[in-house]
């Protein structure tokens, strides 16, 4: 397993059966075509099948859709990635519109961090719209207060959200979120069915530095989940889990800023979590995370080398 430059591994082998296949380019700049890989598991007796459905990106393969079609099965080689994109069908409040445009008019520049250009919205600055008197104070639901820090909050009836501006003076109103998904580096064609006896192929191998990490015991065994951060070609952060005896050693030895090796399979993990609507309802929404169930962890004393297990 080679690692980058960094001394950092981010590696992932996956085979399956495609499924949602995009049915043409999209352009973002850049061409990108997204699927899902149905990648069933080994079969256990007397147990239903468990198929594990995992998000795949290839970028820059506009052939892609010419070599293979809905309902084929593939083997992908790739990196896990943790994508955030944002969704801006909120409505604005006129007063905060009509003082980004007075402002405007009057100073000629943007209230903004960075100058929009092109098709790149920036983030508001709420200082200068203070300071000119076009605002009394920051909005009550904006994701940052006056000096750019952001607020968080864990209640989705007090949503907080991202105000930004284009190069046309327009203000927009985002929700940030992530996708976890697969970054496809090279794509093959199988064959042959699946062998339920031994399932498809699901190997991530991921060296990088700890960011998070908890310990829980939601059953008779403890959990330890980390967070674990990967400097490649991109920088992800990736959910990695471990259950048993082990988890609680590792959680003692282990903290912020740790280097760790793992190895595991991936899973998804489906989750409802309650949002607003554009017409500031409240909505379920469907979110899918991709994680890694370790069956190893090794802790390294240096880039180099890895400790005990």
């Amino acid at each position: 397993m080679q690692a980058h430059p960094t001394g950092d591994i981010n590696q992932v082998v996956i085979s399956g059966t495609i499924h949602n296949l995009a049915h043409i380019v999209k352009y973002i700049p850049n061409p990108m075509i997204d699927f899902e890989i149905h990648s069933q598991r080994k079969a256990v007796p007397n147990k239903e099948t468990v198929i594990d459905v995992i998000k795949v990106v290839v970028m820059n393969d506009e052939q892609f859709l010419e070599r293979y079609r809905e309902g084929d099965r593939i083997l992908i080689r790739g990196e896990l990635r943790s994508r955030r994109f944002t969704t801006n069908h909120y409505r604005v409040n006129p007063m905060i519109t009509k003082a980004v445009r007075n402002y405007m008019e009057i100073f000629g520049e943007f209230p903004a961090v960075q100058e929009p250009k092109q098709w790149r919205r920036e983030l508001i600055d709420w200082r200068p719209l203070i300071r000119s008197g076009f605002m009394a104070s920051v909005p009550f639901d904006s994701f940052f207060d006056l000096n750019g820090n952001p607020v968080k909050t864990d209640d989705p009836a007090h949503q907080k959200y991202q105000y930004r501006i284009d190069k046309d003076g327009l203000v927009y109103k985002e929700v940030q979120h992530t996708s976890y998904e697969v970054l496809a580096v090279s794509d093959e064609p199988l064959k042959k069915p699946v062998d339920p006896t031994a399932g498809d192929q699901n190997q991530a191998v991921l060296r990088g530095e700890v960011r998070r990490r908890t310990l829980t015991r939601p059953g008779a065994h403890p959990l330890l989940s980390v967070v674990v951060r990967t400097q490649t070609d991109a920088q992800a952060n990736n959910h990695i889990f471990l259950w048993g005896t082990k988890a609680e050693d590792l959680y003692r030895r282990m903290a912020v800023g740790t280097r760790i090796y793992a190895e595991g399979r991936m899973q998804d993990r489906s989750y409802i979590q309650q949002i607003r609507n554009a017409d500031h309802e409240k909505v379920d929404k469907l979110w899918t995370k991709i994680e890694v169930s370790c069956s190893r962890i090794l802790i390294e004393t240096s880039k180099a080398g890895v400790g005990r297990r």
